[in-house]
């Protein structure tokens, strides 16, 4: 909480200056370089607080001898490069070829004829130095030089490549994002071969200096999406950018839902499909996590899992998503209207055994529920939070032996243990996390319209809720997109989870393509497919 609080802060508003990109960085520092080697390391170390992380190699290149001193910050740094192509070069492989007087001279020699280095630039102001070695770069002092060099020596302990927690697949890639921003544009290149795709970098966070970039296929997405996004990013001024969570919440339309429109993947081959469908991705560094936009409410129930299967198995298994929606979200109000206010419309047999099996309950079924649900909850936030040898074992044990022991002293009716068991494991079919929270969210609040008004309180309910998500818009783009206007391949794809059975490129020198089975062409749905239809809307 502190940290999200100390992010929206904004009253405070730091000078700031521009780097060699163009970006907006922190400028507490204002002094000029000195031409005196010594001076500049003093007033390096002083502004980082004598660190001991910061090691500083002093040296002498060339033929006549000039002293120079090699600055990098231990642990994001690379050591082999650094003791490979940027001390080795200066040291040794240059100790005969510099032998220039003019600085400017040495400076452009030692770029274009020393360093081995693949990145290389000259900085001229303190605020890029200290970014630059604070990202893990190698930056080189030169004694009477008032400009220093730069050498992208990034590395040290990173996580490798492996298969994603949070979305397992049966059949597909087992690769994942990291938290490197590098290791994840790499990941999504080496699938995406085209000349077309665009990736812009932005810093964003005064103190974080957090790397953001997006990614987008030129001609498939739209442009006014690519300025929309580009806008927002570039119009944030926060201290610090924690994660992909904080960056969703700062430049999302609407910010009272529970729903999220923007949705999260740490798989390669999701992004990958999203961007060739014509949409953006957000890659932060520092996070596994990328975003997805513009998105609509029926994309939370597809999976990457479905491009892997046969057709007719993803259509089923989809089918399944939406029916396990319902009964997550109208399972316990269902019944609490029904046992409450409409006992008419239970059969007798299943009425009476209902009424046997309440009997001994002393409380209201809408409190029973509440009480199992809230249980159901804790159970499930332990397990998730416990190791995970006894997490997935305490979960379960904790759920037999607390409802058997409830409905053994009579608190809690077997029906609804039953009812809030099948609601709880429904909730876990979504394949995507947030719409599984917002409906669980959402639960406790049909409930208790239910324990009011019964089916006319669901009814009412779920109205308003039908009318929050048709307000709801993702970079402008609405929400409930396929209901904004009845484009029959987008909802067959989306609804129903059907990928073409054939899939035809239209070339320069074809004025028309003519299938064996129609003579219309099918397009593959895309997000760019419907975009001047939808901008004719405009923003809600």
């Amino acid at each position: 909480m502190f940290l999200k609080s100390s992010i929206r802060h904004k009253n405070k508003t730091p000078q700031k200056t521009k780097d060699e990109s163009g970006t907006d960085i922190h400028s507490g520092v204002n002094v000029p370089l000195s031409p005196s080697l010594s001076d500049n390391l003093r007033f390096f170390k002083n502004e980082l607080g004598n660190s001991p992380d910061i090691i500083v190699r002093l040296f002498e290149m060339g033929g006549n001898r000039t002293r120079a001193g090699a600055v990098y910050l231990d642990g994001i740094t690379d050591n082999k490069m650094v003791n490979q192509f940027i001390l080795h070069s200066l040291m040794i492989d240059a100790s005969t070829g510099i032998r220039l007087d003019h600085e400017q001279s040495e400076l452009a020699f030692i770029q274009d004829n020393v360093l081995t280095i693949g990145e290389v630039s000259v900085l001229r102001d303190w605020d890029s130095i200290i970014l630059s070695v604070l990202s893990g770069n190698t930056v080189i002092f030169i004694e009477n030089s008032t400009e220093v060099i730069s050498g992208n020596t990034k590395g040290g302990e990173q996580r490798s490549i492996t298969e994603p927690s949070t979305q397992v697949v049966i059949r597909g890639p087992k690769e994942g994002f990291t938290e490197s921003i590098g290791t994840n544009v790499s990941l999504v290149r080496r699938r995406i071969k085209s000349s077309n795709i665009r990736l812009e970098p932005f810093k964003i966070g005064i103190n974080t200096q957090t790397s953001v970039a997006i990614m987008y296929i030129q001609g498939t997405v739209d442009d006014k999406l690519v300025q929309e996004i580009r806008t927002r990013i570039q119009n944030i001024q926060i201290e610090a950018l924690a994660g992909s969570e904080h960056l969703e919440e700062l430049i999302q339309d609407q910010s009272m839902t529970p729903f999220s429109t923007m949705l999260n993947t740490e798989r390669p081959d999701t992004v990958t499909g999203h961007i060739l469908e014509g949409r953006i991705s957000i890659f932060i560094d520092g996070t596994p996590f990328n975003l997805i936009a513009p998105v609509n409410f029926y994309m939370n129930f597809e999976s990457v899992e479905d491009y892997y299967q046969r057709p007719e198995a993803a259509a089923a298994v989809l089918f399944l998503r939406y029916a396990a929606l319902i009964i997550s979200l109208f399972g316990p109000s269902i019944y609490i209207a029904a046992i409450t206010f409409h006992q008419e419309m239970i059969p007798t047999s299943l009425l009476l055994s209902l009424a046997a099996q309440r009997e001994s309950v002393p409380i209201p079924a809408f409190i029973e529920a509440l009480m199992m649900e809230f249980t159901f909850e804790i159970l499930r936030e332990a397990g998730i939070r416990m190791p995970r040898a006894i997490g997935q074992a305490v979960s379960i044990v904790g759920a037999l032996v607390l409802g058997q022991a409830a409905v053994e002293a009579g608190i809690i009716s077997s029906a609804m243990v039953i009812v809030v068991a099948l609601t709880g494991i429904s909730s876990f079919a979504t394949p995507t996390y947030n719409m599984a929270f917002s409906v669980r969210l959402i639960r406790f609040s049909m409930m208790g319209a239910a324990a009011l008004l019964g089916f006319y309180g669901i009814a009412v309910f779920s109205i308003i809720l039908l009318g929050h998500l048709c307000s709801l818009t993702s970079l402008g783009i609405p929400y409930m997109t396929l209901f904004s206007r009845f484009i029959p391949e987008d909802q067959r794809v989306s609804l129903f989870g059907l990928p073409l059975m054939k899939e035809t490129i239209k070339n320069a020198s074809e004025s028309e393509l003519v299938t064996n089975t129609s003579d219309s062409e099918d397009e593959p749905p895309s997000c760019a497919s419907s975009i001047d239809h939808l901008n004719e809307r405009g923003s809600q």
